[in-house]
């Protein structure tokens, strides 16, 4: 994709799917922050999480999820309450806002099932040149979502959009 009017024409077809954030990073040696996640396994803060050390060099290498992959798209949904509400008011609980709503990676697959057929469609892809994961792959999505101007990371070690704030799955 290098015609910036066939990128903002995606866009907003990707858009149309019910994407609230659409951004393209380019896909060149290590992924944004496989040292660091390399540093953090080394010093073995993953604890019982042992499958993150037998994906670590294709969380690291994206080379070796999809060989000749050029390019990351970054999707986002807002998932912020509609009247701005948070909860905790009137001695109601306070509930984590992800969790009063279907379960997130129910819902996106079918969205992200779409934007792959998209994908075929406009750029001629055949369904063996492209992968889609909700958090559930050898991805370090949040580090290729902030190099592709998705948000950036915060002391929450959360992404967190200039739109959406960290109302973004």
């Amino acid at each position: 994709m290098t015609d910036g009017s066939e990128k903002e024409s995606l866009r907003e077809a990707l858009k149309g799917l019910g994407f609230d954030a659409v951004r393209f990073s380019r896909i060149a040696g290590l992924a944004p922050g496989a040292e660091a996640l390399r540093l953090w396994l080394a010093e073995g803060k993953h604890g019982s999480m042992e499958w993150l050390v037998r994906n670590a060099e294709r969380r690291c290498e994206p080379e070796r999820v999809l060989p000749g992959a050029l390019t990351m798209i970054s999707l986002g949904v807002n998932y912020k309450p509609a009247d701005g509400s948070v909860g905790g008011t009137d001695g109601l609980p306070l509930w984590a806002r992800y969790s009063v709503y279907q379960d997130y990676h129910d819902t996106m697959t079918p969205a992200l099932a779409l934007a792959g057929k998209l994908l075929e469609t406009r750029l001629g892809l055949a369904p063996t040149d492209h992968r889609y994961y909700v958090d559930t792959g050898p991805v370090l999505e949040r580090g290729w979502a902030t190099k592709a101007g998705l948000g950036f990371t915060g002391k929450n070690a959360m992404l967190i959009s200039r739109d959406f704030g960290n109302w973004l799955f």
